[in-house]
């Protein structure tokens, strides 16, 4: 990895956000570091070498470059090429696990109880913890409907109660749904993942009715910057090709007939940070052969070996700890203009 957080001018690109035309890169990444942190060559080399050949067939080449946009500030991968199913079948095969508890579900909830109007649709929803917090709230199941595509979670929604809808994808969701059928959508670690994030916005934008609520919720690029920079693991591409500022969602969102009307960033909280902090310090290092973290990978049970590398990590996390930071997640409320 070469000029690790740069600032070589590049033109000839596009930003998904803004349509911004030049950047900076930040640095530069082959198929195979890409595919290093998903799954490690000395554990599975063969499941290892297939990832590199599918990431290498995403972008069409060697190289994929991390690149600020000089209009929005937003960092996109280039070529923005999005992992497909075929890398997530690969990458995630594993360790694929839904948080329960994401601040920013109190934050979107808070507008449901605001602006509850009819239905609503959740797109990605893992096993439903999202629905469960709206069920919570007081909105009835039979107007919630969500969109998950991996079949053992949705089965997971459909059993919370039989009133809900769960669908496999959003273009099944849209056979059944009509035009302005939704009060509030919700997308929630959703669009850093997508290669056309306006179209999703645009297919939104159908959905609901005039005055709609779109909540979502992205990585947020202040807490991802502070963590490559201090030697945690990358937010590499094809999983992430987005990350969003608030002036890329503006951007992004008047293109698609949206206005901002509520952005805020997770609260920092220390505990949280620690245990981001030794987990990703051990999963960078581990992807170097020549580590100690390496070493111990491959001699101890993963508990044991990670228990080791958030010892080892602790003098960095200490020193670090005095450094500003936020926290992961940046919110915020479109409402679709009439």
């Amino acid at each position: 990895m070469s000029s690790f957080y740069g600032s070589e001018p590049i033109g000839d690109v596009v930003c998904p956000l803004c349509l911004a035309t030049s950047g900076r890169i930040l640095y530069r990444v082959t198929p195979g570091e890409s595919a290093k942190v998903f799954i490690r060559p000395t554990i599975n080399p063969e499941g290892y070498r297939e990832l590199e050949s599918v990431i290498g067939a995403l972008w069409g080449g060697g190289e994929c470059r991390q690149v600020r946009c000089d209009g929005c500030g937003s960092v996109y991968a280039w070529p923005h090429r999005a992992g497909d199913a075929r890398f997530y079948n690969l990458a995630f095969r594993e360790h694929m696990r839904y948080p329960q508890n994401r601040w920013e579900f109190a934050a979107a909830a808070q507008f449901v109880a605001r602006d509850a109007k009819g239905p609503m649709l959740e797109l990605g929803a893992g096993d439903g913890a999202f629905v469960r917090t709206l069920r919570s709230a007081g909105v009835p199941a039979g107007a919630i409907h969500a969109v998950e595509y991996a079949d053992a979670p949705r089965e997971q929604i459909a059993a919370i109660d039989p009133a809900l809808s769960a669908f496999s994808s959003l273009e099944q969701f849209l056979e059944r749904a009509g035009p302005n059928a939704c009060s509030h959508v919700f997308a929630f670690q959703v669009l850093e993942h997508v290669q056309q994030p306006v179209e999703y916005l645009e297919t939104f934008r159908g959905l609901l009715q005039a005055g709609g609520l779109v909540c979502m919720a992205v990585p947020n690029p202040g807490h991802i910057e502070t963590n490559e920079q201090s030697g945690l693991l990358l937010d590499m591409p094809p999983n992430h090709v987005t990350r969003f500022t608030v002036k890329g969602i503006s951007a992004l969102a008047e293109r698609a007939g949206f206005e901002v009307v509520h952005s805020e960033v997770e609260p920092f909280v220390y505990r949280d940070w620690l245990r981001e902090f030794l987990s990703y310090h051990f999963k960078r290092r581990v992807q170097n052969e020549g580590s100690v973290q390496h070493w111990i990978e491959r001699k101890l049970p993963w508990r044991l070996a990670t228990m080791a590398g958030a010892v080892l990590a602790m003098p960095s996390a200490l020193l670090h700890s005095m450094k500003p930071n936020e926290g992961g997640s940046l919110f915020c409320v479109l409402r679709a203009r009439g």
